[in-house]
């Protein structure tokens, strides 16, 4: 397990209490890490100590309203010992976990903005000099009938996070479903504030090139994440990576490095998944990394 060096600054933030950062990005690499998304029913400093047991170099943590990590249960004193833990296990954080919905109604969106300032609070607590970004996906509706509410909205909630990038998920249930409607959303807006997560078993079965999204998205993207989806009687069944046949993780990495990418490529549990009577968290984090190295180890990209 890697073990970072805190160097003299940090080490006296640790003493006085102050908002340090977990251990720092390995710049110039992708990292390879696990959502506590997949966790949710454990505390988070479960879900840490795991994700570093297992052996990830980082960890994206899901600040969902029914999940321990939620802003409002993570005092400042253990946001002080979350920051220590993670810099003892050397895990970096690359990301906030959230899910927010555009609304035409002014106070429902006031209550979006609101749930982005304290993951903004989070992200600067956590992060310190080197905070996560924050990832959502959008909800579902048409895309040609809701894209420029979603616009609107964006504009607002990327000056909510005050300096915080804001990462939008294109989701195949979604009306935000590719990374073209992604890309259009970033360029609408115009802030170098707002970023895709690209992830792949999104765009599977449905006709779409994989080498052509990856280029076209490439330059958008902040985060990765990863999983399977397989195809179940005409609906689409996320898997852990590497259970089934698709998405080719090592041609996406490829892709994705040929392209310039150098980020957090993120495992990500399904619901499907952990909500199965017999899903076991630790289990799943060791098949995640065990598929997700070797595809990386083939890729040529760690």
């Amino acid at each position: 397990m890697f073990s970072p060096l805190i160097d003299r600054r940090r080490f006296a933030a640790i003493l006085a209490g102050t908002a340090i950062a977990s251990a720092p990005p390995r710049r110039g690499l992708m990292t390879l890490g696990f959502s506590t998304y997949g966790m949710p029913s454990w505390t988070t400093e479960r879900a840490l100590d795991t994700v570093a047991a297992v052996g990830f170099d980082s960890y994206e943590l899901c600040i969902l309203p029914t999940y321990d990590s939620q802003p409002t249960k993570l005092t400042p004193s253990r946001r002080r010992a979350l920051c220590r833990r993670a810099i003892d296990r050397g895990l970096t954080l690359t990301a906030l976990m959230e899910s927010l919905t555009p609304s035409a109604d002014d106070k429902a969106d006031t209550g979006s903005r609101e749930r982005l300032q304290r993951a903004a609070e989070l992200a600067r607590d956590l992060g310190g000099e080197s905070p996560p970004l924050v990832e959502t996906v959008l909800g579902g509706g048409e895309w040609d009938k809701i894209r420029g509410l979603y616009r609107d909205r964006l504009g607002k909630w990327v000056e909510s996070l005050d300096g915080i990038t804001l990462a939008i998920k294109p989701h195949r249930f979604g009306a935000m479903s590719l990374p073209v409607h992604a890309i259009w959303l970033i360029e609408q807006v115009g802030s170098t504030r707002l970023k895709m997560v690209y992830d792949q078993s999104h765009y599977e079965h449905r006709g779409q090139d994989q080498e052509t999204l990856v280029k076209k998205a490439a330059p958008h993207v902040a985060f990765v994440a990863v999983k399977d989806v397989e195809m179940k009687d005409g609906k689409a069944t996320f898997q852990l990576p590497g259970e089934s046949r698709a998405p080719n993780h090592v041609s996406v990495l490829r892709g994705l490095a040929k392209y310039g990418y150098k980020g957090d490529v993120s495992c990500e549990v399904s619901g499907m998944v952990f909500s199965r009577p017999s899903y076991d968290g630790l289990a799943a984090a060791r098949v995640c990394r065990e598929k997700m190295e070797r595809f990386m180890r083939e890729a040529g990209v760690r």
